[in-house]
């Protein structure tokens, strides 16, 4: 009989799209780590000065110890790991749900740009923090896989007057949710424009915010149903992945776990983060 602790589904906040459908990953270790493939490169001088280069945020790398696993989880982790024969298609990719990133934002990081200093675009600060803005008569959009029953926010600060168009969420081939400002926002109290929405179908969307008239910033889409009171740049959540095979180590004094009468392992899975961008038409 194991003697390892039960590890509530709760408290696992990764889910994996495999095959057509959101799979839970249950069953972890307590504590896992989240590595950044950022490239840096840096140059001390003789006389004392340090130059640095770094790359654009790199593809991230998880390490998921199933010690507490359960057979669901390490069964689905493996599908996706031996499975050489997936579609490159996008609605055949494997994508890594990470709930505790999507909590922050889910829009990639480089969504939003910071403003030239040429721009005519006002520097929109919120509680004194400079936001990121969006280029003035473009739509800067992000694509994001959404579930059916979790309910998501998505916000924008903007100094646009009243009624002008701001925040979209496009569902393809539905129509439009549009958040509106009330007008009277300032660059230094920017508006805070937000909309609630619980989608009933797992869906693919486009979340974006724009105007003609004022500036907008901040872009900010996660789930939850409570207007945020901070900017939070993105996480780019979910994302496509790659799952390696498994490290797998057994226990052999602990011959058998009951009632499977298998042999006692520890599996180790490695998932990468693939690609740039997430793709259009996951769910088509």
């Amino acid at each position: 009989m194991s003697n390892a602790p039960d590890i509530l589904d709760t408290q696992s906040p990764y889910w994996l799209r495999l095959y057509g459908q959101w799979i839970h990953l249950n069953g972890i270790m307590p504590v896992n780590e989240v590595e950044p493939g950022r490239a840096f490169s840096e140059l001390v001088t003789v006389d004392g000065y340090r130059y640095e280069q770094r790359a654009p945020r790199g593809p991230r790398t998880w390490e998921l110890p199933y010690r507490f696993g359960t057979a669901a989880a390490t069964a689905v982790l493996e599908s996706a790991a031996y499975d050489v024969v997936q579609t490159t298609a996008p609605s055949g990719q494997t994508l890594l749900l990470d709930t505790n990133a999507a909590k922050v934002n889910m829009v990639r990081p480089e969504m939003t740009i910071q403003a030239e200093a040429s721009s005519t675009l006002p520097p929109i600060m919120a509680g004194g923090v400079m936001l990121p803005s969006m280029r003035q008569g473009a739509q800067e959009y992000d694509y994001i896989p959404v579930r059916a029953g979790v309910t998501y926010t998505a916000a924008v600060w903007t100094t646009a007057p009243a009624d002008d168009f701001v925040l979209v969420i496009n569902r393809p081939g539905i129509g439009n949710i549009v958040g509106y400002a009330a007008g009277g926002g300032t660059p230094s109290d920017p508006e805070l424009v937000h909309i609630t929405w619980t989608p009933s179908d797992d869906e693919g969307i486009y979340v974006y915010g724009t105007t003609d008239t004022g500036s907008t910033a901040g872009l900010m889409f996660f789930e939850g149903d409570c207007p945020p009171e901070r900017y939070r740049r993105g996480r780019r959540m979910p994302c496509p992945v790659s799952v390696h095979d498994p490290k797998i180590t057994n226990n052999l004094i602990w011959r058998y776990c009951d009632p499977c009468k298998l042999p006692r392992e520890h599996v180790s899975f490695v998932i990468q983060e693939v690609g740039q961008h997430a793709v259009s038409g996951v769910f088509a």
